[in-house]
């Protein structure tokens, strides 16, 4: 019986290598997945409601600026915000926004300025 005591301990020891082995493979696996996951999550344009949100978020945001949506300069200054959040976000419509970046594009149309109001309060 002494003599199959280190044949046991050899065949445990070489199962729990062998399982070593496949959980390292596995754990590869999952942070391949994560980093795949995490490129598509960066990449997932918003979702049809906050698209809604931050059209009308900017609508809000140039009225409350210039004082009324009837006010002359409104058509301009709306598509002056929307270039710069096109060139900021790097995409070429709103609705391409990333869904990881929706809070931050809330914050930038809330803190925009239109570049005549910025030189006016700077001279």
């Amino acid at each position: 019986m002494l003599n199959k005591e280190p044949d046991r301990f050899m065949a445990l020891l070489q199962a729990s290598e062998n399982l070593l082995g496949k959980l390292q493979i596995h754990d590869n696996e999952i942070q391949d997945t994560k980093k795949r996951l995490s490129m598509i999550e960066s990449r997932m344009p918003i979702n049809s409601r906050n698209a809604l949100n931050i059209r009308r978020r900017v609508v809000v945001h140039v009225s409350k600026i210039l004082g009324s949506s009837k006010h002359p300069e409104y058509r301009k200054t709306i598509s002056r915000l929307w270039h710069d959040y096109w060139q900021v976000f790097g995409v070429t419509s709103y609705h391409d926004t990333p869904a990881a970046l929706y809070d931050e594009a809330i914050a930038y149309i809330d803190s925009w300025k239109p570049i005549s109001i910025v030189s006016d309060k700077s001279a």
